[in-house]
This record gives structure tokens, sequence and C-alpha cells, in this order.
């Protein structure tokens, strides 16, 4: 009743936010947190040895396995059959027999009558079904080890009733050992080939040797571009030297079955197709041997350096030893953006599971632009976001719990690390354009994602992105750097030489990209035939009377100074974490759908304080 009158109750109450939701994310970023590695886009996707993958990846880019080193050799792409040497001279009319066989009503008994009455010192007729692992000689006395091609694909047109063998132009072959013809001057060879395609060159369709030099080679058959066409090529070494014969005429057609055959009579070397001498050229003396040249069908001995260390770090996973595969898999791929090749090193080199996906040039993310403030909640304390200077080094960025408790910070254009950094939170390093680079050069690298309260009920770690980067990641050659936590990289993320001397990076976490690229090690990048001779002297130490061979490439190669330990490692956490992608112009924690706004917990309720 008497307004001059006052009555005050003073009351200080403490309220905490019970965090119930995160900002909405995408169902692209929901799905993408199930790779370890995903990249999107039609970019390229490489990784050399050694470099590894840990857990699920998807490429959607062409990936490229090991494309630096080591090499492949020189194999036929398509499908080969009725493969025969004989220690005899085939004569034109030999050839024409043979040939005019596939005309036969009973085209497949007559062939086999037409080798047979002319004694094969070895025959292969590769008829095996899909699943074996030896191709007969027909003769008994030189089976071979079947490595890769196809088999039970339709046979020649000679004998329809028969199965061939398909090479798929990366790593079949089938090894023969090491036998040799007899020691004259009569000597040849015959087959049934159809490529796949006229686009392959010095492709093997039987060889004897020791590499892939002409010097290196005892006996060979095999196809060669001549001015855009496919034609046949016969190498033979007699007296210690090897001469090479390539047809004049007589193309090889894609998708078409041809006899192919070549001879040697002591003075002249002959090639013929389809019963049809297509080439001819002196040579004298007798056709030397080798107790350590491989014959194989379908490649050029000793093979794929590639394939075969590539089958041996499986072998040794096998076999239960350390896991060192570039990749452990599941991979998900895009139909038609990966080639035969690479397709066949995941799957049957690396024994990787492959899974479809579909193709798509969208990534699960939105690049944030300029961050200059954040909040925990509408209606909280808007902070500061750090700006970090382009260069740093001898530094440790942290969260500060008044000023930046997530531990953002911001980068205007590229920054570079230097020696001795830890940023533990998440550095956004985006200005809106390519400028904006991130770049490791140092040693004692450190970048923490930022740990989130768990979510009211849940015990699920949470964390924000460890960096945040526009255009290309770049690890460079001799940096050493620890990655805790995802890293999302809107162009290209790129370890540079992995692995010289003292470099080395462990990437805990999550890797999105649109393009990735991990590098060799400057010291593995050796030549091809520094490769080949690498694998020849180790295929040889079976052949060696009182040795213990090493049963596997990549650690023969110690001997080497090539270490096959990856220092490169990009793996998931040991305990699941779930990476929240936020929209930074938006408070982190908003209302759960089932609450009328936030909820809060009443902490203290203190009258007069």
């Amino acid at each position: 009743a008497d307004s001059t009158r006052r009555a005050t109750h003073r009351v200080r109450a403490v309220v905490q936010l019970v965090r119930r939701k995160l900002s909405t994310v995408s169902s692209a970023w929901t799905t993408a947190q199930a790779y370890t590695v995903l990249q999107w886009g039609n970019d390229e996707a490489r990784f050399d040895l050694t470099n590894r993958i840990e857990g699920p990846v998807q490429f959607q880019g062409p990936l490229q396995v090991c494309p630096t080193y080591p090499y492949d050799c020189r194999p036929f792409s398509g499908a080969i059959d009725e493969v025969a040497v004989f220690n005899k001279t085939l004569g034109d009319s030999d050839m024409t027999n043979l040939y005019a066989a596939r005309l036969s009503t009973d085209n497949s008994a007559r062939m086999a009558q037409e080798y047979n009455s002319r004694g094969p010192l070895s025959w292969w007729r590769l008829n095996e079904a899909a699943g074996a692992t030896t191709a007969a000689d027909q003769m008994g006395l030189n089976p071979g080890t079947i490595v890769g091609p196809t088999l039970g694909v339709s046979g020649s047109p000679s004998s329809p009733a028969q199965n061939a063998a398909n090479f798929d132009g990366a790593n079949d072959h089938v090894s023969i050992g090491t036998f040799s013809s007899a020691n004259d001057n009569k000597f040849s060879i015959i087959a049934w080939v159809k490529p796949d395609t006229t686009n392959q060159d010095l492709a093997r369709i039987l060889c004897k040797s020791t590499g892939i030099e002409e010097s290196d080679t005892y006996w060979e058959l095999s196809a060669v571009k001549v001015s855009g066409n496919l034609r046949l090529r016969f190498r033979l070494k007699t007296l210690g030297s090897t001469s090479t014969l390539t047809a004049t005429g007589g193309t090889l057609a894609a998708g078409s079955w041809s006899l192919v055959g070549a001879t040697y009579d002591g003075l002249v070397m002959r090639l013929y197709k389809d019963g049809s001498q297509v080439g001819s050229a002196l040579k004298l003396g007798n056709v030397s041997t080798s107790s350590q040249a491989r014959v194989y069908i379908g490649d050029s001995p000793p093979g794929s350096a590639r394939s075969r260390y590539l089958r041996d770090l499986e072998a040794k996973r096998a076999a239960g030893g350390i896991d060192m595969r570039p990749l452990s898999g599941p991979v998900g791929l895009p139909t038609g953006r990966i080639s035969a090749v690479n397709r066949s090193l995941l799957e049957q080199d690396l024994k990787l599971t492959t899974t479809s996906v579909s193709a798509t040039d969208s990534g699960p993310l939105t690049m944030p632009g300029p961050v200059s403030t954040y909040q925990l909640y509408a209606g909280g304390k808007s902070y500061a976001v750090p700006v970090v200077v382009s260069a740093l080094s001898s530094v440790t960025l942290k969260s500060d719990p008044i000023s930046n408790p997530l531990g953002v910070f911001y980068a205007s254009g590229a920054v570079s690390l230097y020696d001795n950094v830890t940023i533990n939170g998440t550095l956004i390093v985006d200005n809106g354009s390519t400028a904006s680079k991130l770049q490791i050069y140092g040693r004692n690298v450190q970048l923490q994602g930022a740990n989130l309260p768990s979510i009211d009920g849940s015990t699920q770690a949470l964390q924000l992105p460890a960096a945040i980067v526009r255009d290309d990641m770049n690890v460079a050659s001799g940096a050493g750097a620890t990655i805790t936590g995802l890293v999302a990289v809107g162009a290209r993320y790129y370890v540079q030489q992995s692995g010289t001397s003292g470099t080395s990076l462990t990437h805990t976490g999550k890797l999105f990209c649109r393009k990735l690229a991990l590098e060799g090690r400057n010291e593995w990048v050796q030549s091809e035939s520094w490769w080949q001779d690498r694998l020849s002297e180790f295929l040889n130490q079976w052949l060696t009377a009182g040795t213990t061979p090493n049963p596997y490439f990549p650690e023969y190669l110690r001997s080497r100074n090539l270490a096959p330990e990856p220092p490169t490692v990009i793996k998931s956490a040991s305990t699941p974490v779930t990476y929240h992608w936020h929209n930074w112009s938006n408070p982190l924690f908003v209302p759960h759908p089932n609450d009328t706004g936030l909820r809060w917990n009443l902490i203290q309720w203190l009258e007069n304080p």
C-alpha cells in the first residue's frame, strides 16, 4: 500500500547445460564415418610402398596401386591356348596343316592328332577348370604353376570343346620352371592366342629368360607394337648371343584367335601366323641353355616384381606374420573407375575384399570458410577464434576454458608447421580460396582433435576434427608428425617421398579428402631392371644348393637395406570415436527434439548470497 517501501530477496542459481544433442550433420557425414579413409570425386587416389592404411576404405577416383615401384614385367593381355615346344624344326607344311586342323569336322581331335604326330617336347593345353593351380604338360615332363589367369574360358577355334586361360595383362602367368630344349639347332614354338587389345607391347606368349633385356632371353615368342600394329616377335640365343626377329606382316587382331609359331633350323629363324610365314632372319649355332633361366607362359621371367612383393606380404600375413600390406580392407570401389590391373592387385595379390559403391563426385562435407567466432549454445558467450601466423615453430596451442574452450584456431592463408609444434584442438585453414594449405615440414609435429563432453546418457567418445583444410595438406619429405583425430581436406592429402631417412607419419583417426597421394620412398625408387634383378636373385635362392631360401620377397629385400615396415600409417582409433562436422555459424549444442528448449541441471541454489 506504500509505494515508497521496497522488499528484495536475492537468490543465486547455478545451472549446467544438459548436453542432449549436437548440431545436425548430414547423412553423408554419418555414412562416411564407416571408413578409415574416404576419397571422393573423380580425382586420382594413389599409394606406393611402403605406406599403409588400416581398416575399411573407399576410393571414388581412379586408383593406382603402387604405381612407382616395383614394376610389372611384360605380360600378355588375352587368351592363350595349346602352347607347345619342340626340339625339332616345324616347316611350312607343318604350320599349314596345324592351322588347317581348325576346319576339320572333328577339329579338336584333329588338332590333338596334329600336335601329337610331331612329338612336342612339352605341350600345355591350358584346359584346366577354374580353381586349378597346376598346368599339366601333356607330355608329362614340365607341369607349370598357375599364377592368376582366369581358367575355363572358351578355347581356340581349333579346339572348341577345350578350355583356354585368359591373362589379365598385369601379373598373370604360368611358371614352368627352368627346363631347356635339347642343346642342338632344332627348335620350334606354337600356340593359339587371342589378344584382348592391340594396345599392348612386348607381350610375352612363351618366354625363357633371366630378365627383361634381350641379352637375358634364351627364347621367346611375343607380340610387339610395330607402327601401331600388333606383330609377332621371336628371340633366340645361340652361341651366347640373342637375336630378335620381328614379323613384317601378319597383324594380330583384338578378339580374334590366331595360330602363332616360331621355328629355327640352325640357319634361319622364322615366324608364322595362321599357317603362313610372316618373317625370317639368318641365325647360326646351337640353341643356348641355362639352368637359371625360367620359362613363363603369358609373361617374362622373373615376372612382376610388384605382384610378387604384394603376394608375399599377404602370404606372410596369412602365415601369422605382421600385416604390412598397403591396405587391410575391405575396399569400396565404384564400377568403371578402376582398371582391371589395379583391381587384380587388390583382389588376387593382396587378397582384399572389395565392394561395389555408387560413383559420385560429391563429398560428405562442406568447407566452413573463414571462422572468427563460435558459440557453445544459443544465448551463450560468443568466443573469438585465435588467428595463427603463417609459420609455427616450437609452440603449443590448446584450449582455454575461459576464452577458447574448444581449442579452435584459424589460419587465414597457408600455414606451415616446423619443429616441435603441438595443436590440441581444431585447426581450420580456410579463407575461401585455394591458398588455404597446411604444410608440415618439421619434426615432432602433433595434431590432436579436441574431445567434446559426451552426450547425456551416452559414453560415446566425441571429437571435433583435428584439422580442416580447404585445399592441400602436405607432409613434406623428412617430416615427423603424429595426427590423432579426423582430418578433412578439400583437395589433396599428400605425403611426399614417404619413408626417406627419418620421415614418419602416424595418423590415428579418419581421413576424408578429394585426392590422395602417398608417395614412395626415395631409397626404393630404382630402375625396372634393378627390381627384376632383385626378383631373379630372390627366386634363384631355390636353385642354389646348400642355402636356406628366404620365403618372402619383402624380407629378402632387407639385405638391400629396404625394410618393409611402413613408416606412414593411417588407421582408425582403437576405441571408437564419433567425429562431429560442425556448422560454425550455429551453436554447437542445440535443443533435443523432445524438449521445448535447452535443458539445464540446477547445480546450486543459494538464498541471500
